[in-house]
């Protein structure tokens, strides 16, 4: 073998073991977390798969979200509830792969671009590479959804292999043809990106525009643009085309509910466009300055939880001062090429994504090519004379950017004996199941493991008077589908509520429902809140008759040994979220050692609440609420006895 065709070898060998090494350490982290129980997840990534295989016709189950593509939930519906049903921690280890796939690109991002600038020693380019990863590999909008059924990181990572593309073609002769063919393929990546989630589309005009305007004569920027746009708009058809096709037969629409005022679907008023705008800039400051909003963690700007994050605003401080000093400068000297590239790529594609979601879960290959083109910027304004200054000053921006950085992780449960369980529940064969709050979706696949027969719809309270839902769906197509189920089930109706949220119903009384809620049934998951099932029936008067105020109640149960009452001390009727305060007795006869009493505010997190003998009481704060769980165990961890606490209407409860 040839010295170069050696050397190539290893260089093939050290990426895969580096690949390898990148997604050991992403499924280790995706392990740790434990399981995935993220709201999406829990209202329709799970059902949209089901869905999907069983050809089960969409009744509102997932809202609008059950019209969302599902062809990149499958693999995870498949290995969930089939292979891997008894496996969940392998489950939610394998979910970490794209994330390991994800930082390997970004560490060849990294050495695409660190290998521009004049670094002579091999370490020194290890080492810029290496904060490089650091800092791109664990931002916000990536370190939140590790291990979830988002499929975002998924995404990215196919976004990233356009990027890496466009970035290696940045400033290179090549052959007219093989030009085009880089164009192309890049355009084929963030195609087929954008027809698996539609939310990637922000990347497409970003890529154009750095065709359009970079490099080479005019007619040959008119050409790759027009080369990579054509590849893009084919991939992006072929892979969105069979759901869109699908869509369009039964709704009109092929991206129903979005863009509806184009499409016109009869289903949905015609101004609908199911886009979610809740974190859009709300003034021209934050037009202008978002980046520097989320710099404080109590502001809520572009993410559900509190998070505090410095990439976005180091990259366009140290941009700003790049092309100031680059102005200041005589000789005037270009950027290199490939930092060019990403430059106008993170710039073009920052700018629509403001403009189209402002949602940070799908900003991820912007955050990292920012990250990335942030460092090198910072290497080239430095002066050149200080290579180990400047990687020391790169390495204290990156322990000071990830040090400064808090986010809340996607929701996560701790692993169960099977992937989902859920208690026996009796319903009739053909029963419908309204689902009355979100997310609620996944109860569909989980309770048709029981009844294969049973139907599902959603009802929200959107539906009810004042919603969005109520203008755009209520009186158009989808209110009307409803309202026709609701006639054909009208012998077997069942209403579904989360325990932990007050069960007013605005849309079940919109559609004329009734709920009986002295014939429920508990459903308990290991992976969502405790669900009542009560029988429900059609009736005109159901909003005059729906009760009106709730109050706290302890559903307790105990083995035949052992007691635990609950008295409560403060437990008001309220027409909203409420919290009691109340004491907790027990008493287990046949127990000779201590005793734990813990308390559960979600599946699978625990924290212990009192601890004393084999008989005991404890008083809580005003701090009780539907949805908690309350449990005596042994000192060997045997459950003696639970109490959970949910709503009852005010009449029904028991006088505290």
């Amino acid at each position: 073998m040839t010295p170069n065709f050696t050397s190539q070898i290893r260089r093939w060998l050290l990426e895969i073991a580096l690949l390898l090494a990148a997604i050991a350490f992403a499924m280790l982290l995706s392990w740790a977390r434990g399981q995935d129980a993220n709201w999406d997840l829990l209202n329709y990534h799970l059902y949209n798969a089901w869905a999907l295989l069983g050809d089960v016709p969409n009744h509102f189950a997932a809202s609008i979200q059950g019209y969302f593509d599902p062809y990149l939930d499958v693999p995870y519906y498949v290995l969930a509830t089939g292979l891997l049903a008894q496996h969940p921690q392998i489950l939610q280890a394998l979910a970490g792969i794209p994330y390991g796939v994800l930082l390997f690109e970004i560490g060849l991002l990294a050495r695409l671009v660190v290998a521009e600038l004049a670094l002579e020693r091999t370490w020194q380019r290890v080492l810029l590479i290496a904060w490089m990863v650091v800092l791109a590999g664990t931002g916000v909008s990536i370190w939140i959804q590790i291990g979830t059924t988002t499929n975002e990181i998924t995404v990215a990572a196919v976004v990233m292999a356009g990027v890496l593309l466009l970035a290696q073609g940045a400033g290179l002769q090549e052959l007219p043809r093989r030009t085009l063919l880089r164009a192309a393929l890049v355009g084929a990546a963030l195609g087929l990106a954008t027809g698996l989630k539609l939310t990637a589309g922000v990347y497409l005009p970003a890529a154009g525009i750095y065709y359009l305007f970079s490099g080479g004569a005019p007619m040959q920027r008119l050409k790759r643009a027009a080369v990579y746009s054509s590849a893009a708009l084919a991939m992006a058809a072929l892979s969105y085309g069979p759901w869109g096709w699908h869509l369009y037969q039964t709704t009109g629409n092929p991206f129903f509910p979005m863009f509806n005022d184009i499409f016109h679907s009869p289903l949905a008023a015609i101004a609908s466009t199911g886009r979610d705008v809740r974190f859009m800039p709300k003034d021209w400051l934050q037009w202008i300055f978002y980046p520097f909003y989320w710099l404080d963690s109590g502001r809520s700007t572009v993410y559900e939880y509190p998070f505090r994050d410095a990439r976005y605003a180091l990259f366009f401080v140290i941009l700003t001062s790049f092309l100031i000093a680059g102005l200041a400068s005589r000789a005037r000297k270009r950027p290199p090429p490939r930092l060019q590239a990403l430059l106008v790529f993170a710039v073009a594609a920052y700018v629509v994504w403001l403009a189209m979601f402002s949602i940070l879960r799908y900003s991820i290959v912007i955050e990292i090519v920012m990250s990335v083109a942030a460092l090198t910027m910072l290497q080239l304004l430095l002066p050149c004379a200080w290579r180990v200054v400047r990687l020391a000053v790169a390495g204290v921006v990156v322990l000071v950017i990830v040090g400064y950085g808090k986010s809340t992780v996607l929701p996560s449960v701790t692993y169960a004996r099977s992937t989902f369980q859920t208690t026996p529940i009796n319903l009739p064969s053909d029963a419908l199941v309204l689902l009355a709050n979100q997310p609620m979706g996944i109860l569909a696949p989980l309770l048709a493991q029981q009844h294969a027969n049973l139907a599902f719809a959603g009802i929200p309270s959107a539906f009810g008077a004042g919603g969005w839902m109520n203008r755009d769906f209520y009186s158009y197509g989808v209110g009307r589908s409803l309202r026709q189920l609701l006639r054909v089930h009208s012998n077997h109706l069942y209403a579904a509520y989360y325990v932990d949220r007050i069960p007013v119903f605005a849309g079940l009384q919109a559609f004329g429902v009734a709920v009986d809620f002295d014939r429920c049934q508990n459903l308990t998951t290991n992976i969502t809140p405790d669900v009542r099932i009560c029988q429900a029936w059609l009736n005109k008067e159901a909003a005059s008759a729906a009760p009106r105020s709730f109050r706290l109640v302890a559903d307790v149960s105990a083995r035949a040994t052992s007691v635990l009452h609950v008295a409560w001390l403060d437990n008001p009727c309220s027409a909203s979220t409420s919290y009691g305060r109340a004491r907790f007795a027990w008493h287990a006869k046949e127990q000779a050692g201590a005793t734990r009493l813990e308390v559960q505010t979600h599946p699978g997190a625990g924290a212990l609440f009192a601890a004393g003998g084999a008989t005991g009481d404890a008083e809580t704060g005003h701090w009780v609420r539907a949805g908690q769980v309350f449990t005596l165990r042994s000192d060997v961890g045997v459950v003696l006895a639970s109490a959970h606490i949910r709503y009852i209407p005010c009449k029904e409860a028991a006088k505290p």
